[in-house]
């Protein structure tokens, strides 16, 4: 099986406990810059072209273009994940915990859920959650330890 890794950073500002139970409770791994309107794909499941989401993106919040296209290019990386992958989420439970999961189904916006500020729709299922404290076994001081390497929302990850 070809299965791919990804960091997946949840926010930790006031939404975070939100974002946690959703994950937790519901299965819904979910990053923000996700306002009504900033979709990665069409109705037609069709990628939305860079320069109208970053027209979008700057209608709502107040960002250079320069930072816009970064915020494109770190959600564009959600469309990568398929089932079976793996999800490492840093910080989730509390500031030395990291939950690790498998996706369940690939990238979708959420339209219909009242989401926290009309933001967070952009939505990863996950399944077979398990979470650990960062010192409770040798391999989660290993994954904990490379996390400074990865610290944009959505990272791959290349090494071994």
């Amino acid at each position: 099986m070809d299965r791919r890794y990804f960091v997946f950073r949840i926010n930790y500002d006031d939404a975070h406990s939100w974002v946690v139970v959703e994950l937790l409770n519901k299965g819904f791994l979910r990053q923000g810059w996700g306002h009504s309107g900033l979709e990665l794909l069409n109705k037609s499941a069709k990628l939305v072209e860079k320069e109208n989401w970053i027209n979008s993106f700057r209608n709502i919040w107040d960002e250079t273009y320069e930072k816009s296209s970064l915020r494109y290019d770190i959600l564009a990386r959600m469309l990568g994940m398929q089932p079976a992958d793996i999800v490492v989420i840093p910080k989730t439970t509390d500031d030395y915990s990291l939950t690790i999961c498998q996706v369940k189904e690939g990238y979708s916006f959420d339209t219909t859920n009242t989401t926290m500020w009309d933001d967070f729709k952009h939505l990863i299922r996950v399944e077979n959650m398990k979470t650990f404290k960062y010192d409770e076994c040798s391999e989660a001081k290993l994954i904990s330890s490379k996390f400074r390497a990865y610290q944009s929302a959505v990272n791959n990850v290349w090494s071994e």
